[in-house]
């Protein structure tokens, strides 16, 4: 919350870098190769490399940014409370594409194969085709939910605000 992302040596503790931003960050950081991912609660988010903690580029979305980053093949995926997931370039930062839902996203984005599901404020699982940036398939939930859905085997698995706990066959969307 202090605005700064800090990288330490894991061998004696010692800090190797600190970045400052404005705001400050609820996200965790997720890391690829030599880049730091992470999304600040001013809506921006960052590519940071990991030796020097500068960035090599950011993106702005349109709300808060409170959840960590996944990836699929050569993209990095985030939510915003924008309601917008974003699928870039995890070198370049382009936009590859974004697909909105009808309320915040608060969840990571959970990876199987080429879908994702996010459990949304919209009260609604959302499965979509990565490769696309669009929705297969949709299945109400009763209550907004901000976690990020566990997947095991054909089930996605999460709880919602509304105090139900759901196991979701995601490849028949019930």
């Amino acid at each position: 919350m202090d605005g700064k992302v800090y990288a330490w040596n894991l061998a004696d503790g010692k800090e190797l870098w600190t970045y400052k931003v404005d705001s400050g960050f609820i996200a965790s950081p997720a890391i690829r190769g030599d880049l730091l991912y992470i999304g600040d609660m001013d809506g921006k988010f960052y590519a940071l490399d990991i030796k020097s903690g500068q960035p090599k580029w950011t993106v702005t979305a349109e709300a808060e940014i409170d959840n960590g980053a996944n990836f699929w093949k050569d993209n990095v995926l985030f939510g915003s409370q924008d309601s917008k997931l974003y699928c870039l370039n995890a070198v370049s930062g382009k936009l590859v594409w974004k697909f909105a839902i009808q309320d915040q996203i608060r969840c990571m984005p959970t990876v199987v194969g080429d879908r994702s599901f996010v459990a949304g404020c919209d009260s609604t699982l959302h499965i979509v085709d990565l490769t696309e940036g669009k929705e297969t398939a949709s299945v109400p939930i009763e209550a907004p939910t901000g976690v990020t859905p566990a997947v095991l085997g054909d089930n996605v698995y999460f709880g919602t605000e509304g105090g139900t706990f759901f196991a979701v066959n995601w490849k028949e969307a019930k």
